[in-house]
């Protein structure tokens, strides 16, 4: 690294350096211009929702905490690489994460080459950034490439797996359930339409299919919460409803959203939302109504996914994180993934120190989540 140009352009924070023809920038805010630069890498080289600017850009501003800091790669002029970071600072170590920490979603980093993803990380190591990257494959490139470079000390610890489908052109369920188990299927329909009228699965692409289909994701969203034992992520509850109409729309005007729904007699009994990136559909939040468990909602979903992959161009289906019944009966491809750790072997001691500091905050927000439902009861018993 030969210079460190650090400077503010109107209300724009940026570490810049530039080597050879690149240029690497940490930026505070995003133009125009670099949001237009952004979606292009995307369309050419991403394979995930979660670098789309649709989607972390628009977590950042409806949810995000910490300053933004988008580390980008330019060659000649245009953007190569680009890696969604924002910065938390914790008991005097500043951390950077990806974009959508906390949703759950898959990390990666974009890249137009292999030359320009290995720029990009090494270029991070000279600005001495200590990353906390959580949802990354074990195959990921971005893994690799932290793991290869001596100049960085790194911890990987896998912690869940993603489920997935393989569908090759032509396949059908009849491939990947018994006669039996899509005959269990075809009785359940019946059953319901005869006790709630009639029944029908619906494609949700565009933005206006979202908008009509709106108000019953979110009461579907609602039914599925008050039943949860678990109490997952609500994606669709009021602390989320914004940044979740906002991605999707977003991801609609592009072509990019691909959900599925169970309706009978026009009230929604399940939903799929998923996100599409060439030929792979990435589950985002899938719920069911309680009230129509006996249709078995996930599988007539996933039963129905499989028979129009080939007309809606996709091949393979990541169920992401997780596992359930209904996704173990189908899946046929699984992953894992894990909390990255990397620190500039200048900083090493930061290393013990970020992974403790992550130990504790996950467990003060699980302890958290099980104290949010009893103080809700509680509070609703009072009034």
């Amino acid at each position: 690294m030969d210079t460190i140009d650090r400077r503010a352009r109107g209300e724009t924070s940026e570490a810049e350096t530039s080597v050879l023809g690149e240029r690497f920038t940490l930026h505070g805010t995003l133009s125009p211009r670099l949001r237009m630069e952004w979606e292009e890498l995307a369309a050419r080289r991403g394979t995930r929702f979660s670098s789309r600017p649709s989607y972390a850009w628009t977590w950042f501003e409806t949810l995000g905490k910490g300053e933004l800091a988008l580390a980008t790669l330019h060659r000649d002029g245009r953007l190569v690489a680009l890696l969604p970071l924002h910065s938390r600072r914790r008991l005097g170590i500043t951390v950077h994460r990806l974009l959508g920490h906390g949703l759950g979603t898959i990390g990666e980093a974009l890249a137009a080459d292999a030359e320009a993803l290995k720029a990009l990380m090494s270029q991070l190591r000279e600005a001495r950034l200590v990353l906390e990257l959580t949802h990354v494959p074990v195959g990921s490139p971005l893994l690799a490439e932290l793991r290869a470079d001596a100049g960085w000390q790194v911890h990987y610890r896998q912690d869940d797996h993603c489920l997935g489908m393989k569908l090759p052109a032509g396949t059908r369920a009849r491939d990947l359930r018994s006669a039996k188990t899509l005959s269990h299927l075809r009785r359940a329909r019946t059953r319901a339409e005869q006790k709630f009228g009639p029944l029908e699965f619906v494609v949700i692409r565009s933005v206006a299919e979202l908008d009509r289909h709106w108000a019953e994701m979110v009461r579907l969203s609602e039914a599925a919460t008050e039943q949860d034992r678990v109490r997952r992520l609500n994606l669709l509850g009021p602390e989320h409803l914004e940044f979740s109409r906002r991605f999707l729309t977003w991801e609609a005007e592009q072509g990019n959203l691909f959900a599925v729904a169970v309706l009978l007699d026009k009230v929604m009994a399940g939903c799929a939302l998923q996100l599409q990136s060439g030929n792979l559909a990435e589950g985002w939040f899938t719920r069911f109504d309680p009230e129509f468990a006996a249709l078995r909602p996930g599988h007539q979903l996933i039963e129905h996914l499989v028979d129009i992959h080939d007309a809606e161009g996709i091949t393979h289906v990541d169920m992401m994180l997780g596992r359930n019944a209904y996704k173990e009966e189908w899946e046929n491809c699984d992953y894992a993934v894990g909390t990255v750790f990397a620190v500039p072997r200048c900083k090493s001691w930061q290393l013990p120190a970020a992974r403790l500091i992550r130990g504790v905050s996950e467990k003060v927000h699980g302890q958290l989540a099980q104290f949010r439902p009893r103080l809700s009861n509680l509070l609703g018993k009072r009034r």
